[in-house]
């Protein structure tokens, strides 16, 4: 089944049937609880000689890990960890969003949709961060008149459904909170980004150390 607003992507999450509209707030329950995170589900496209191949990649928060498939392809490809092609840093979920680039099979593989929960997920998290951000930036212009660097503020305008950039607002968070700490240090410690998703970060942490426990025995 074609998917009537892009066309070409047979099976994009638009055509299987979740609506990947702007979020309405109405997120499920739970989506600050680490023990309830989602899989994060995105859909994408390789171009090759032989023509467009779709394919469609789940990121396992509990586990950190991938699974991906691939059309006209009956296998599942099980991936343990991706590191950014930028930094050599490991991908999380805080690095997943549409648009985001990623080495996929050791090719560079741009997430062009995402499931409908991946979109509340996405919305959830950025609707926690991004009054952190502007309270911080509000605080410390009461204290200094220099202007900020531009990427403490700036964000890309998330035209598509889960296409906020979580990981750049941790950054901006963090580096914000720096500068304030230099006049109000207890604010700052307060404006800060949400221990759940810390609590996410440390999951991440146990399953790496579990599995290279498991690979020493």
């Amino acid at each position: 089944q074609a998917c009537e607003r892009c066309g070409a992507f047979p099976r994009c999450s638009r055509a299987m049937g979740d609506s990947v509209g702007d979020a309405d707030g109405s997120q499920p329950a739970l989506l600050d609880n680490p023990q309830q995170a989602p899989t994060l589900e995105f859909d994408s496209w390789w171009e090759g000689r032989k023509g467009t191949r779709y394919v469609y990649i789940s990121y396992h928060i509990l586990e950190g890990s991938f699974s991906v498939t691939i059309d006209d392809d009956d296998s599942v490809y099980h991936i343990g960890t991706i590191r950014s092609h930028k930094t050599g840093d490991l991908i999380r979920c805080w690095d997943l969003f549409v648009g985001a680039e990623i080495d996929v099979l050791g090719r560079l593989t741009t997430l062009r949709h995402c499931s409908q929960m991946t979109t509340q997920w996405n919305h959830f998290w950025a609707k926690r961060l991004i009054p952190v951000r502007e309270r911080l930036v509000q605080e410390i212009y009461k204290y200094q008149t220099q202007k900020l660097d531009n990427w403490l503020t700036w964000h890309k305008p998330a035209k598509e459904a889960g296409a906020w950039n979580l990981r750049m607002l941790i950054k901006q968070i963090t580096s914000l909170q720096e500068i304030l700490a230099e006049y109000r240090p207890s604010l700052a410690a307060r404006l800060c980004v949400p221990p759940e998703m810390h609590d996410i970060e440390r999951l991440h942490f146990e399953q790496s150390t579990k599995a290279g426990e498991s690979t020493e025995r």
